[in-house]
């Protein structure tokens, strides 16, 4: 479960991590900070090359089936216009490999940064 206390402004985000899902690389406590998407918000769907792009970077998604539930996962490829998405941890991971790609309208940002909570 990941939790999004408070907004910096409109296109930027704060999002705590919890669970292991993605560590080693971001661990239980970790805080980020993500670039918010508009693809949700589009009528068209993104450019190929956007989700491309995409690929090899962590993404903030909030699948259809799981309302109000953010979950932290890395882009591994495109299929099917869509994401193929899994948590580095894969013993620890529910992802792709357990629900299908990921649609680009519940693409909700691109992690930036990391800081610890102090």
């Amino acid at each position: 479960m990941i939790t999004l206390p408070f907004s910096l402004k409109t296109s930027v985000k704060a999002i705590e991590v919890s669970g292991s899902s993605m560590s080693p690389k971001y661990e239980h406590g970790d805080w980020l900070i993500f670039r918010t998407t508009r693809y949700g918000q589009s009528k068209k769907p993104p450019k190929l090359h956007t989700l491309i792009n995409l690929v090899g970077k962590v993404v903030v998604i909030e699948r259809d089936d799981m309302p109000g539930i953010l979950q932290i996962k890395r882009a591994i490829r495109v299929e099917e216009s869509a994401l193929w998405v899994e948590g580095d941890n894969k013993f620890a991971s529910t992802d792709s490999r357990h629900w299908g790609v990921v649609r680009p309208h519940e693409i909700r940002g691109v992690v930036l940064l990391r800081y610890k909570r102090g």
